[in-house]
């Protein structure tokens, strides 16, 4: 069965994903129309005759039940999840390339590292290394020091700008107002 609806505002993606999981496909035809389709036989309606004793066209099939679940649809949580998910994979991507290249091990031994660097806890994996490298243990805190430190300015800036978006979505509304749906699809962590 195909029924025709009426779609006042650019609901997103959620809206036939929502309309699939009540077993509807949604679609606009070349009209500009927007219709859903099931796999339910057209309802039998009587055929009109032109003036050539030929049937004229049906007009579109209305029902007022799916329109009513067109209307009552909210597309916002749908369309703030999809957003925070875009921004979290956004955010491991950039933290990926942040550490490209470098082992889990290494990685796991950095607080470890900074640590010693910076006299919270005793020195004893930092000397070890700085003796397998053949430098001296001062210039190898140095070095910790100057790598965290810049990590730690990279990093911040991808979580800055991760946060900000998140704070951006979290500020527009749950429900209505649906004519700023807009400003959440253009949000972005790549400016």
């Amino acid at each position: 069965m195909i029924v025709k609806i009426n779609v006042t505002h650019n609901l997103g993606y959620g809206l036939t994903q929502h309309l699939e999981q009540l077993g509807w496909m949604f679609y606009r035809s070349q009209d500009g129309n927007y219709y859903v389709e099931n796999n339910e036989p057209q309802p039998e309606r009587p055929v009109e005759l032109d003036e050539e004793g030929q049937p004229l066209p049906l007009p579109p099939l209305e029902l007022p039940e799916v329109q009513a679940l067109v209307d009552g649809y909210n597309p916002w949580p749908y369309e703030k999840a999809n957003k925070l998910t875009e921004i979290n994979e956004w955010f491991k991507a950039a933290v990926a390339q942040l550490t490209a290249g470098i082992p889990q091990e290494e990685k796991d031994s950095w607080a470890t590292q900074v640590n010693e660097a910076n006299g919270i806890i005793p020195l004893q994996m930092l000397p070890v290394m700085a003796s397998a490298r053949g430098i001296t243990v001062e210039e190898l805190i140095q070095r910790v020091k100057t790598k965290a430190g810049l990590f730690a300015q990279y990093y911040g800036a991808i979580q800055g700008k991760r946060d900000a978006v998140e704070d951006a979505i979290k500020s527009l509304p749950d429900s209505g107002e649906l004519h700023r749906l807009p400003e959440l699809w253009s949000l972005s962590c790549m400016d």
